[in-house]
């Protein structure tokens, strides 16, 4: 990593494989030194294509929230906070479920785009250029955490 966000100027080096996340969208990078680093979805699932809510961009050890931002919208890549990896400087097991030299508190949380329908309702008694109002609401599917 280059220490800093990604600038798009190609000097950011890839420090672990690209990964799947299993079927609880659990993912662990091993092996990683004490450093900088960041992690990045290039391209989020076609059916959860956006992050959820208000992300929490700092890396503050927090777990269970949303550290995912996607500042190009919907569809785009999604990138964590930077995060300072340190020797036994890291959440202890109590926190996020291993050890002090890991941290599993980087989560991303995914949120599918809702369907909106809007059928229009004829005007009372068939009003033609009546002035009336329709309020539409929409609600999207399930979000994935983690």
């Amino acid at each position: 990593m280059n220490g800093t966000d990604e600038n798009g100027a190609g000097d950011d080096e890839k420090a672990g494989s690209g990964l799947i996340t299993d079927l609880n969208g659990n993912y662990v990078f091993s092996g990683l030194a004490a450093g900088t680093y960041y992690a990045r979805i290039p391209t989020p699932p076609s059916d959860f294509p956006l992050t959820s809510g208000v992300p929490d961009t700092a890396d503050n050890q927090q777990d269970g929230d949303n550290n995912g931002r996607q500042p190009s919208g919907i569809g785009t890549a999604i990138r964590s906070p930077i995060i300072t990896l340190t020797a036994a400087g890291e959440p202890a097991a109590g926190m996020d479920g291993d050890d002090t030299n890991g941290d599993l508190a980087i989560d991303f949380g995914l949120f599918t785009c809702p369907a909106i329908t809007v059928r229009p309702i004829m005007p009372v008694n068939g009003a033609v250029g009546a002035a009336y109002s329709q309020l539409i609401s929409a609600s999207g599917g399930p979000e994935l955490e983690d």
